[in-house]
């Protein structure tokens, strides 16, 4: 079931993907890590409340339309949520994935499994993952394990359960990350759960939904119908010059602050400089020469099945992502397509994609977790010991002053730490 999941790209329990050395940016490695849960923040499952319920209602509901065979469901329903709400407890918050990135383990693929030291033959999994992919990894084959403990502990975990509870948790994760292709029937059952997570009465317009999906899946090629229609170069030419003056500003701004040091500001300034700016878009979607966009979408061959063509999507999403392994890494990379209205920082690549935000961008490269980067996007501690602890003194009267805000809709507090 495993090998199952990860051929779509379904990460439940475990995480298996192609990422960017943290310590040699210029080179991929295997990581390995906890995988998602269904209601996404590991602190969800801690008491019973109302989204807890709907969750599992969801489920009830689900398994209701796909079988006639019912006197079994409320009981497997609540072994899956007992499971997943186990699988919780050892799971970390984004905050201690950020604070605790050090604990990083480094290995191999031979040592992986005496490395996270479970019942599960991780070194074997990985091997299958890739070679179905046509990837053979050697035993020297550079692993990084991240939260270390959850993969040990969760190991243990699933080994208590039945495999009826552990395939019906895989099939409803599988069920529940593809809902939106199904038909409507099912699409249904997922209304109410919806409506208690972020209060939408009704299901988006199908219409929306489509063109949303060809958007982020084929956004490249979307991009390039829309760029030769109504795109105008001058706003490129304008946004760059906009960036740079930004850039310049922020270095400026660097050089007269009193709180860093000046070995600090050093690198930071450098950084600034080195930061690669992917603006409007790449410069293949507007060319004449369309090979790239040939190359990259020569296997989307669709049918009129939408839901056999998400799953071939999702298979292709992990058939790339395995084979990046063996690719060198390009730091003029896209994250998302020109289509997508977003800005994004990457650590990793020290780049920036301009949607709508500019300044805020570049300072993720300087916050609590792009300061961990150096200007090449490898992990390095540049920051000196001093600037740190004048950084957490500036940060903390903003931490103290919005920690204090109640959303009325939700009824919790604003968690600064993940919304700054």
């Amino acid at each position: 079931m495993l090998l199952k999941m990860a051929k779509y790209n379904l990460n439940a329990i475990y995480t298996i993907i192609t990422i960017n050395d943290e310590q040699n940016s210029s080179i991929y490695v295997i990581g390995v890590g906890q995988g998602s849960l269904g209601l996404a923040q590991p602190e969800s499952y801690a008491n019973e409340n109302a989204l807890t319920k709907s969750y599992q209602q969801w489920m009830k509901d689900l398994a209701m339309t796909m079988t006639n065979v019912t006197s079994m469901i409320d009981d497997d329903v609540t072994s899956i949520f007992e499971l997943e709400k186990k699988i919780a407890e050892f799971s970390w918050t984004i905050a201690e994935q950020i604070a605790r990135q050090k604990d990083n383990v480094r290995t191999t693929v031979s040592n992986l499994s005496n490395t996270i030291n479970s019942s599960i033959d991780f070194s074997n999994y990985l091997r299958r993952v890739y070679q179905s992919v046509n990837v053979t990894l050697n035993d020297t084959e550079r692993v990084i394990v991240g939260e270390l403990e959850y993969l040990k502990n969760v190991s243990n975990v699933i080994s208590q359960y039945s495999s009826r509870t552990l395939q019906n948790y895989f099939i409803w994760r599988f069920m529940m990350t593809l809902i939106d292709y199904m038909p409507k029937r099912f699409r249904t059952t997922k209304q109410q759960f919806t409506q208690t997570l972020d209060g939408s009465a009704s299901e988006e317009k199908r219409t929306l939904t489509c063109s949303s999906n060809v958007n982020s899946l084929m956004g490249f090629a979307l991009s390039r119908l829309y760029i030769r229609k109504y795109f105008d170069e001058n706003a490129r030419n304008e946004s760059l010059i906009m960036i740079e003056n930004i850039r310049n500003t922020f270095i400026e701004m660097i050089n007269q602050s009193n709180w860093m040091d000046s070995v600090s500001k050093t690198k930071a300034m450098a950084k600034a400089r080195a930061i690669v700016e992917n603006v409007s878009y790449p410069d293949y979607v507007a060319s004449d020469n369309v090979t790239k966009l040939e190359k990259d979408y020569a296997d989307y061959k669709f049918n009129s099945s939408y839901i056999l063509n998400g799953l071939k999507i999702a298979h292709l999403a992990a058939k790339d992502n395995y084979r990046l392994l063996r690719q060198s890494v390009d730091r003029q990379t896209w994250t998302f397509p020109p289509t997508k209205i977003e800005a994004a920082y990457n650590p990793s690549l020290n780049s920036i994609c301009i949607g709508s935000t500019m300044g805020h961008e570049i300072t993720h490269g300087f916050d609590i977790m792009g300061r961990q980067y150096d200007q090449n996007g490898n992990i390095v501690p540049w920051w000196a010991n001093e600037t740190i602890d004048a950084y957490n003194k500036q940060t903390e009267c903003f931490i103290q002053q919005y920690s204090n805000y109640t959303v009325p809709s939700v009824n919790r507090q604003v968690f600064l730490f993940r919304c700054i």
